[in-house]
């Protein structure tokens, strides 16, 4: 039967099964290129959510650091600049939630919304009893107290 094809029909098919065989590796490398490009995708946005988690801690860094500040000085511009890290990380945090799909990372974005909010809110509560205490011999409480001893001391 091989002997009855010619030598066109023999180099036809080989040129044939050389073409089909270019054609096969030619779809293998795009579908290789495809995988790659998602793999970049994904390895992209992992570093973004990455960078976001980051962004987040050094925000809570900054939060830490002006609350001792506070803490030390009481002084308020410390508070300020803890609300302006605390703001920060809020929009960070919906910034990572608006970046993840997962349900996993949803609930693990929303405790830890849910920390920096009590975080934020025993703070606050902090800064108000200081307050009304008295930042200093002035103000507050401990100012009406000094006041009442120099009264007292006058007469």
């Amino acid at each position: 039967m091989i002997k009855s094809i010619s030598i066109k029909q023999k180099l036809i098919g080989v040129l044939t099964v050389v073409i089909l065989g270019f054609l096969a590796i030619g779809f293998a490398y795009q579908a290789a290129l495809k995988v790659d490009d998602d793999a970049f995708i994904a390895a992209r946005h992992l570093n973004q959510i990455g960078a976001l988690a980051d962004r987040v801690r050094m925000g809570m860094l900054d939060a830490k650091e002006s609350q001792g500040r506070f803490l030390l000085t009481h002084r308020i511009e410390a508070v300020e600049q803890y609300r302006n890290a605390i703001k920060a990380v809020d929009r960070d945090i919906a910034e990572l939630e608006r970046a993840t799909t997962e349900a996993q990372s949803q609930q693990l974005i929303s405790q830890l919304r849910e920390r920096v909010q009590g975080y934020k809110s025993g703070f606050e509560r902090l800064v108000q009893l200081k307050q009304d205490y008295g930042l200093n011999a002035e103000s507050g409480q401990l100012g009406k107290l000094h006041q009442a001893i120099n009264l007292l001391e006058l007469h």
